[in-house]
This record gives C-alpha cells, sequence and structure tokens, in this order.
C-alpha cells in the first residue's frame, strides 16, 4: 500500500458479474457531492444504524470504528468525473467485539429531492422499496474488520487490500472517504491507482 492510500498490488480477477450492466450508466447523476452531502449522509447512515440498534440491542456492543462513502459515489467525490448511480456508506466495527454483526443486514434509504436527482431502477428488478424514492437510494451495510495498529484507517486500507472476499475487492476498485470519526470528516483514505 502506498502512503496515499492507493492500491498498488496487482488484484485478483474480478468475481464474474452476469447480464448486461449497460443500464448501470443510466441517469447517473454528475452533479459535485458537497461536504453538506456528506453530512447528510451521515445523519441518514447513523439514524439508520440507532434504529436498527433499537429493534436489536444485542449488538450495541459493537465496537464502531468509522462510518465511510464508498464505491461510485466516493470515487465520484473525489475525480468529479465517475457520476453516482446510489451512495453505499459502510459502517466498520473491530472484528473482536463480543458480538457478530449480521454481514447480510443492509439499510435502504432514500437521500431526499436533491441536485443529484433519482436513482435509476430497471423495471425487472424494482423492488417495492424503490417505489416510492424521491431521491438518490442509500446502501447502508456493515463489516467487521481486524484492528492494525490501533489505526481505523490502516485497518481499513489493509482489509482493502488483502480483498479476501468479494465485498472488499470491489470496494477497493473505486474510493473511500471518512464520515466519522469527526476529525477525520471528509477525508479519502482509498482510491484506486490508475492502471
Amino acid at each position: 500500500m502506498s502512503k496515499a492510500g492507493k492500491s498498488t498490488q496487482k488484484r485478483r480477477a474480478s468475481p464474474t458479474l452476469k447480464g448486461d450492466l449497460s443500464w448501470k450508466k443510466i441517469g447517473r447523476s454528475y452533479e459535485k457531492i458537497t461536504k453538506d452531502d456528506l453530512r447528510k449522509l451521515l445523519k441518514i447512515t447513523n439514524d439508520d444504524y440507532k434504529d436498527f440498534l433499537k429493534r436489536h440491542p444485542k449488538y450495541k456492543q459493537l465496537k464502531k470504528l468509522a462510518v465511510c462513502l464508498c464505491q461510485g459515489a466516493a470515487l465520484h467525490y473525489v475525480d468529479g468525473k465517475n457520476g453516482i448511480r446510489d451512495f453505499d456508506t459502510y459502517i466498520f466495527f473491530d472484528k473482536n467485539s463480543p458480538i457478530k454483526f449480521p454481514p447480510r443486514r443492509k439499510g435502504y434509504k432514500d437521500f431526499g429531492v436533491s441536485k443529484h436527482g433519482r436513482t435509476y431502477f430497471r423495471p425487472e428488478t424494482t423492488k417495492p422499496r424503490h417505489e416510492n424514492t424521491k431521491g438518490r437510494s442509500i446502501d447502508i451495510m456493515g463489516r467487521q474488520i481486524d484492528v492494525v495498529e490501533d489505526d481505523y484507517k490502516k485497518s481499513i486500507c489493509n482489509w482493502l487490500e488483502e480483498a479476501k472476499s468479494d465485498t472488499p475487492w470491489f470496494l477497493a476498485q473505486k474510493a473511500v472517504v471518512v464520515l466519522e470519526p469527526e476529525e477525520d470528516f471528509a477525508e479519502v483514505i482509498w482510491q484506486k491507482k490508475k492502471s
């Protein structure tokens, strides 16, 4: 890993993606993501997580390391060129917490009416939760990772660099922007190196 938080190692071949993916280019927003947008994403993500904890209080034992914007929207925040299909936020937890976070748990929220427009959903795959979406959809996920040197940034970058499963491999192809902790707000801690 380079000091700039960019991947320098060759990665394994991409997991197989099936079908026509041209729809992913439809309806992207190329509007700039501002720090106000990042703060809104953080609030929506934290509100969703608080609601999750109310319904499942046993997960309060998890040690939260960071909240980050990932994937395409994070790369768009960095380069202004990638475009935004939706927003993906991740909450990273210490793997040594006394309880395991359910990796399949996913929150679905709506960014609301904004300059970024509305997420395009293919009619054949639209789910009921998408029908009333007014803006860009937000997927909220969580992962437990090994803590390196008591440094959450190194821990996340190490998880992406090692890419032992599909999720870190896919996240490593774009960028990671810190939303929380506050002292590192809006810091880019990972960006895929241009080939």
